[in-house]
């Protein structure tokens, strides 16, 4: 945003009486950043109140401060800031092109307008040339200098980092970044996502038992204390909500959870578990209900960006290690001894388990089931489609 949000954000609904135009209703009541100003449907519904013109179909009651707003058709002028769409296809082409042309920011459920040419579906590995279509907006953002330490993520290195005298500093400067943003960007509340390098090993230790000795060990350049860990300090005492994407210590210690609930916010995360450990957690309470024997659970990754350079460090991979054995032997409990472990770049790994049931071999790219003498085999993309064989 670019003004401070101490107003909500009037919001237009297009094709409102749908289905789907109900949910986004449904969705933005009450919000605390937003609020329904304006609804936009079909001649058969403009210049009724809202009441009149829909058959509410969603679960629990119209909200009340829509009841009673007047159908407008769709298409500018409306009395909203931005537009939501869940117009069909063939009125949504024309109508959210006029909205956009107006000046209206135009977020749409439909899919008339998805693969325009000035409207970039990215993949950095696949189709980066995109990004020169977004080229002077990502110019303008300036990245700030990182608390970064080379002892924690050994096969990286950069210049554009931070200097103080101990870590404390170093917290104390992210702190005034943190201040800084949010009133250059003249916004109220904030999020930070750590979305950095999977750092090395870390157990817990007597300095993170509490805050008091936390703040000391950074005092003291503790090496139990992390650079994610000092984004979270910062986040947290500054009352800014921190989520961990990465199989890191960082939110999983007293002092920054109690840190946390003094300063009333929240903390999660243990790394974003999109791939190998999504399918996981998916597949292995199926596998476990059913009774169904694991001889081994196999991993091979194909790594974007430079997350292969960084966990060829066995620092690093540990970490990454214990995260991926975490899902499972929590969510299997007794019933698997031991389990396959997540490796970097090609190397695989094998672990015995107990109690075959069947025998099943788990792929990252896809999955195959042996139960008695038939092979079921899934093929799974990204989008989710399963494609099942029987050979």
């Amino acid at each position: 945003p670019t003004e401070p949000m101490n107003r909500r954000l009037r919001a237009g609904i297009l094709g409102a009486t749908g289905t789907v135009g109900q949910r986004f209703i449904q969705l933005l009541d009450d919000h605390p950043q937003f609020v329904v100003a304006a609804l936009a449907a079909s001649d058969r519904s403009q210049g009724k109140t809202y009441k009149d013109a829909c058959a509410w179909r969603l679960p629990g009651e119209m909200p009340e401060r829509v009841k009673r707003i007047v159908v407008q058709p769709p298409a500018p002028p409306l009395d909203c800031d931005f537009v939501f769409s869940s117009l069909p296809g063939d009125v949504a082409n024309d109508a959210e092109e006029s909205f956009a042309r107006a000046g209206y920011p135009t977020i749409t459920n439909s899919s008339s307008h998805r693969m325009d040419s000035d409207v970039p579906l990215l993949i950095p590995e696949v189709n980066h040339e995109h990004l020169a279509q977004v080229k002077t907006f990502l110019s303008g953002i300036q990245p700030m200098k990182a608390a970064f330490d080379h002892e924690y993520v050994k096969r990286l290195d950069g210049p554009h980092v931070k200097k103080a005298k101990n870590k404390y500093e170093l917290a104390l400067h992210i702190k005034e970044d943190i201040a800084n943003f949010k009133k250059t960007r003249k916004v109220s509340r904030l999020v930070t996502c750590w979305c950095g390098s999977t750092e090395v090993f870390i157990k817990p230790e007597e300095a993170h038992s509490t805050p008091e000795k936390f703040v000391e060990a950074m005092k003291n350049n503790h090496p139990a204390i992390a650079p994610s860990m000092l984004y979270a300090w910062a986040s947290v005492t500054s009352g800014v909500p921190f989520a961990n994407g990465a199989p890191n210590l960082t939110v999983d210690i007293p002092a920054i959870q109690e840190l946390a609930h003094d300063n009333s916010v929240a903390v999660c995360g243990k790394d974003f578990k999109t791939g190998q450990t999504l399918m996981k957690t998916i597949l292995a309470p199926g596998f476990k209900a059913r009774m169904l024997g694991l001889e081994g659970w196999y991993s091979t990754n194909i790594l974007g960006n430079r997350d292969g350079e960084v966990l060829d460090d066995p620092g690093s991979f540990k970490t990454k290690e214990e995260s991926k054995l975490g899902a499972l032997e929590y969510i299997l409990q007794h019933f698997t001894a031991r389990f396959i472990t997540k490796c970097a770049s090609t190397t695989i790994r094998r672990a015995a388990t107990t109690k075959r049931a069947g025998t099943i071999l788990i792929f990252s790219a896809g999955l195959a089931i042996r139960c008695r003498s038939k092979w079921i085999s899934f093929a799974a993309t990204r989008s989710w489609p399963l494609r099942l064989y029987w050979t």
